[in-house]
């Protein structure tokens, strides 16, 4: 049968090695012992040019074992799964010689579906993945009946698409409908019924109920590792996950525990440049990040991103995701000037091959300006978040997220110049398209609201600053005992910038809360008072704009 998702999406993305011209030149593909060319990938854990081969060679192998299913998921030589869009591509193959040759009621065929919507969904294509699930779903609930093994993990591969895709409540209720089929079907601690706990648990964390989830986790941790050992990719899956929920809790050595044994269970079973070695190793970084061990941090994420950039390249999404992540922790030690040439190896590397209006080089140059705005380079800084803006209006659209994102970097960029009135304008601007992009309630939302409130408060503007913290506060008090102490928590950074601007309101002098009252009653009997006649203002010309 064809097994259920994996509990964490593995790494898949293509693996260049990049760094050493003669590498290429003398590289074949195991198969065929053709030349390497671009088209070659390397496509396992096999080590050395053992993991090299051609897309085309493997789905021609692949095909010659049919009907066996495995010779299209696993290497031969290594046991391991194919990675990389080597797994996508066999995935299409599969699916297409299924298509070609089998009916639709034909289990096999319903197998290789669901191992293509797995690999759609572990590159992003959630939408697509849940499309084709859908449909398998159905003509297995009608040919095969509702709690056959191969419709529980098919309906469990789409729950996995739907939370993909935003849709928790969805997700949620196919999960719990799923794993009670399962354990019924086939027992609890059958390897189907295990993952698919764990992928309940996740779904509950993601609804913020740790305490459930944990205790979840931990018996399916026991199970895991009873029925397939300690050491099998689902059993390491399930501690990883264990271990993020654990850290949300605050039981740091707990969790650093876990993931200290899956890093070194994955490096020797897998090899330490494995793209699930190198995710390994990236979530202990950030789980120690937010433990505040920032030393042991920086020390295992420059060595991360030294293996995913050797393997993937400097410009891969994933070595991007490592580079911000060190910066990060660079920032935190105060390290800014490695930060910078951090961030300007992989933007330099972006811009050179993809050009600088590429999605990930406008990410990148946003993040330069975070550091160089953390240097103290501020002038430079919003300089740099102005054109990158600009380019993601251009490329992405006004109102998409990371437009938003950067929006907001750019407004306490130019708060920090002294550009207050500018400042004004573009947060307030970017608050307004984030409450219909994100919600109101959204933490991205409230943090914009506190961060707006902040540079009012600076131009003198007392109650129009109150008034955000006081609707931001209302919505952040609900959440301080849960998780003001969790710095995973998406609201960590709105509950630190209220309580900032709580201080800076109370420490606010009754001049000038007196005199924002006064401006305020003026301007509603002549709104051109203020242009003219009030001491903030420069001159007549500057038609209201404040002193900064």
């Amino acid at each position: 049968m064809t097994p259920p998702a994996e509990l964490r999406a593995p790494v898949i993305a293509k693996e260049a090695v990049d760094d050493a011209d003669e590498e290429k030149t003398d590289t074949t593909c195991r198969i065929c012992l053709d030349q390497v060319t671009e088209e070659a990938f390397q496509v396992c854990a096999c080590r050395g040019t053992s993991g090299f081969a051609h897309l085309h060679c493997l789905a021609q192998m692949a095909a010659s074992k049919w009907p066996d299913l495995q010779a299209w998921r696993l290497c031969p030589t290594c046991k391991q799964g194919y990675v990389s869009t080597v797994r996508l591509g066999l995935a299409r193959e599969l699916w297409d010689y299924a298509c070609a040759s089998l009916p639709e009621t034909s289990r096999l065929r319903l197998q290789a579906g669901s191992e293509l919507g797995l690999a759609l969904n572990s590159v992003g294509e959630s939408a697509e993945a849940a499309s084709l699930q859908q449909e398998l779903l159905e003509v297995a609930k009608r040919e095969l009946g509702a709690e056959h093994a191969d419709t529980l993990a098919i309906a469990n591969n789409l729950a996995l698409s739907l939370r993909a895709q935003g849709m928790h409540d969805d997700a949620a209720a196919l999960y719990q409908e799923t794993l009670e089929g399962m354990r019924r079907a086939q027992g609890e601690n059958h390897p189907d019924s295990l993952i698919l706990a764990a992928n309940v648990a996740v779904m509950l964390a993601s609804q913020g109920k740790l305490d459930e989830a944990g205790e979840l986790l931990s018996d399916t941790l026991k199970g895991a590792r009873e029925t397939l050992g300690a050491l099998h990719p689902q059993t390491l899956g399930i501690a990883d996950s264990l271990a993020g929920i654990l850290e949300a809790q605050g039981c740091w050595a707990e969790a650093r525990a876990l993931r200290r044994d899956s890093l070194e269970a994955q490096a020797k079973l897998l090899g330490e440049t494995h793209p699930d070695t190198l995710q390994a190793a990236e979530s202990m970084g950030r789980g120690l990040f937010d433990e505040g061990r920032y030393e042991e941090a920086a020390a295992l994420q420059r060595q991360t991103l030294r293996g995913a950039r050797r393997v993937f390249g400097a410009d891969h999404p994933n070595s991007l995701a490592f580079t911000q992540s060190l910066v990060f922790t660079l920032l935190a030690m105060q390290q800014s000037a490695e930060a910078e040439d951090t961030v300007r190896t992989s933007l330099e590397a972006l811009r050179s091959k993809s050009g600088i209006e590429n999605p990930d080089a406008l990410i990148m140059a946003d993040t330069l300006g975070m550091v160089l705005n953390a240097r103290g380079d501020h002038t430079k800084a919003a300089t740099l978040q102005r054109e990158t803006l600009e380019a993601r209006r251009r490329a992405l659209g006004a109102e998409d997220p990371e437009t938003l994102v950067n929006a907001g970097n750019l407004g306490m960029a130019l708060q920090s110049t002294g550009e207050l009135p500018e400042s004004a304008e573009v947060l307030s601007t970017t608050l307004a398209a984030a409450r219909r992009v994100f919600g109101p309630t959204e933490p991205a939302t409230t943090l914009l609201a506190l961060q707006l409130g902040t540079v009012q408060l600076a131009l003198g503007q007392f109650f129009e600053a109150r008034k955000l913290h006081g609707a931001a506060w209302a919505e952040l008090r609900q959440r301080l005992d849960s998780e003001e102490q969790n710095p995973q928590s998406p609201y960590a950074d709105a509950i630190q910038a209220a309580r900032q601007l709580d201080d800076a309101l109370k420490a606010t002098s009754w001049r000038v809360r007196i005199s924002d009252l006064l401006q305020r009653c003026v301007r509603a009997v002549h709104p051109w008072y203020c242009a003219t006649h009030c001491m903030c203002c420069r001159t007549t010309e500057d038609k209201g704009r404040l002193k900064t």
